[in-house]
């Protein structure tokens, strides 16, 4: 995240808070991250790509 220029604002740990959350959802222990996410709210740490400032964009090749 060092290197997207969207995400500069964001503090050292709302970053890694993020990544940890990123990491639950790429192990599938979704019951853990049942529990964090309204400790996240509370603290109004980044939930999303958008709570970061980044967008998915999607692009069709129709060839």
């Amino acid at each position: 995240m060092t290197s997207i220029t969207q995400a500069h604002h964001l503090l050292h740990g709302e970053k890694v808070a993020y990544g940890i959350l990123f990491q639950l959802i790429l192990e599938g222990k979704f019951s853990e991250i049942k529990q964090l996410l309204p400790i996240y709210r509370v603290l109004k740490l980044p939930m999303t790509l958008l709570d970061i400032g980044l967008t998915v964009e999607l692009r069709r090749n129709f060839n």
